[in-house]
C-alpha cells in the first residue's frame, strides 16, 4: 500500500494524517528519481545490495512514461549483467480464489497487472517419485507474461511497511504536538514570554534621565514630566537637604467606581550630606607625651585624650 503525509493546522495546533494511496509500498530507499536510478539499483551485486526478486520500487522525476511502479522480476547473479524491471500496470487490482485461478486468469491480462490470491492453496506436480509439491500462499502476484505469475516479496509486507510508516508520523505528532504539549506549545510559550520593542521601550523610558538642576523644590516642573526624569534641587526643602535629586514616578490606583487613576509626584532620591559638625583628621592628630609613669595622648588643642601606664620616657608624634 501506497502513503502520503498531509500536514493542517487549526486552534489545536498541527495535525498529520496518514492517507492510503494504492497497493504500493513507502519505502526511502526504493523510491528512485529516474528509471535509471531504479536500474542501477537493481543491477548492483556489490555487498550489501539490497534488491531482491519480488519487491516493488518506484520512478517519481522521469518522464511520464517512465515514471511509475516496478516489480524486480529477476537480479544478476554477477556484475555486468542486467536486472529485469516489469513496470506494474492496471488501475485495479485483479482478485482470484488461489494459484491456479490466478494462472488462468494471467492469461487474460497484461504484463505487470497484479493479482490477489485470497486463499493458501497446495499444488502437486508430476506422479511418483518425481512428484513436486509447492505452496502458494494468499498475497499478491504479479503476470510476467499470459499464463506465469510470480509473488510479490513479503520480506517487507506492505501492511509492515505502512505500519512502520505509521509509526514514524505518531514519533514526529508527538515532536511537533499541539497547544498542549510539544513544539507547538513550546513556540506558543516562547512567544509569550518573548520581549517585544514594546516591552524594552517601557523599561527604557523607566530609567533615570538627569535633566538638569533647579534652585528651589518650588522649581521643579508640573507638566511634562516623564517617568525616571531627575532634577537636583540646590536649597533644601522640608527635611530634606541641599542637593537632594528629586525623580518624577506615576502610581496608578482604582477609585470605588471602578476607574484608573494615574497620578504623578516627585520623590527624593538623595542630596548632599553637611559634615561641619564631624571631626576631621586634623582635629584627631595627637601628641603622646610621658608624665611620670604614664603616656598622655593630647589633642590638637593640648586637651589630653587618653591615659596609658606604660612607662614610655620619650615623646612621640602620631
Amino acid at each position: 500500500m501506497g502513503s502520503y503525509i498531509t500536514t493542517n493546522q487549526n486552534n489545536t495546533g498541527w495535525n498529520l494524517t496518514l492517507k492510503a494511496l494504492g497497493r504500493y509500498p513507502l519505502i526511502a530507499d526504493r523510491i528512485f528519481e529516474t528509471l535509471a536510478d531504479a536500474q542501477a539499483y537493481v543491477n548492483d551485486t556489490n555487498p550489501g545490495a539490497s534488491a531482491t526478486e519480488g519487491l516493488i520500487i518506484s520512478v517519481i522525476k522521469d518522464t511520464d512514461k517512465n515514471n511509475g511502479v516496478y516489480y524486480i522480476s529477476s537480479i544478476p547473479s554477477e556484475a555486468g549483467e542486467t536486472g529485469e524491471l516489469i513496470k506494474v500496470g492496471g488501475t485495479e487490482t485483479e482478485e482470484a480464489k488461489n494459484y491456479t485461478k490466478a494462472v488462468e486468469l494471467s492469461k487474460t491480462l497484461a504484463v505487470g497487472q497484479l493479482i490477489k490470491v485470497t486463499e493458501q492453496e497446495t499444488v502437486t506436480t508430476g506422479e511418483g517419485e518425481s512428484a513436486v509439491t509447492n505452496t502458494y500462499q494468499a498475497g499478491f502476484y504479479i503476470v510476467n507474461s499470459a499464463g506465469s505469475i510470480s509473488a510479490l516479496s513479503t520480506s517487507t509486507g506492505a501492511d509492515d511497511e505502512v505500519g512502520a510508516l505509521k509509526g514514524r508520523v505518531d514519533t514526529l505528532e508527538g515532536v511537533v504536538g499541539n497547544a498542549d504539549s510539544g513544539l507547538v506549545k513550546e513556540v506558543a510559550d516562547l512567544k509569550t514570554n518573548s520581549v517585544t520593542k514594546t516591552d524594552l521601550a517601557t523599561a527604557i523610558s523607566s530609567v533615570y534621565k538627569f535633566k538638569g538642576s533647579k534652585a528651589t523644590y518650588a522649581d521643579l516642573p508640573t507638566e511634562g514630566n516623564i517617568v525616571g526624569d531627575v532634577w537636583n534641587v540646590e536649597a533644601a526643602y522640608n527635611k530634606h537637604p541641599a542637593g537632594t535629586n528629586w525623580v518624577w514616578v506615576e502610581t496608578t490606583t482604582t477609585n470605588d467606581s471602578g476607574e484608573t487613576i494615574t497620578e504623578g509626584s516627585w520623590d527624593a532620591l538623595a542630596g548632599s550630606v553637611d559634615l561641619s559638625g564631624y571631626a576631621t583628621k586634623a582635629d584627631l592628630k595627637v601628641k603622646d607625651v610621658k608624665a611620670d609613669d604614664n603616656v598622655l595622648s593630647l589633642d590638637a588643642n593640648g586637651n589630653v585624650y587618653s591615659t596609658l601606664s606604660l612607662g614610655v620616657s620619650e615623646e612621640k608624634n602620631v
